[in-house]
């Protein structure tokens, strides 16, 4: 952590994104939960673009990578853990 301080956010970043992920997951594929109609469209417009979506679709599916919402997930992730990379930020220098 002394050499890479924003490890800690990244950490917090990524904890975040996974639990908004599970959020999604669940409300999106519960239908006591999401409305059908958003269901059906998206999924129409999934298969408009072209996406294969199977005989028993989840309505968002983070396990396929066919799906804008995998690519979205990892992409995000990806965009998270390379905080934690980023140098610290030097403090503004004053002139006495």
């Amino acid at each position: 952590l002394e050499k890479f301080p924003r490890f800690e956010t990244a950490a917090y970043l990524l904890v975040t994104v996974i639990g908004m992920k599970l959020l999604v997951d669940w409300w999106a594929n519960d239908p006591t939960y999401f409305p059908k109609a958003w269901a059906e469209g998206y999924l129409a417009k999934l298969t408009s673009w072209g996406i294969k979506i199977g005989n028993d679709p989840h309505v968002i599916d983070f396990h396929h990578s066919n799906r804008p919402e995998f690519w979205i997930f990892w992409g995000s992730m990806l965009v998270c853990l390379c905080t934690g990379f980023l140098p610290k930020k030097q403090g503004k220098k004053v002139n006495a």
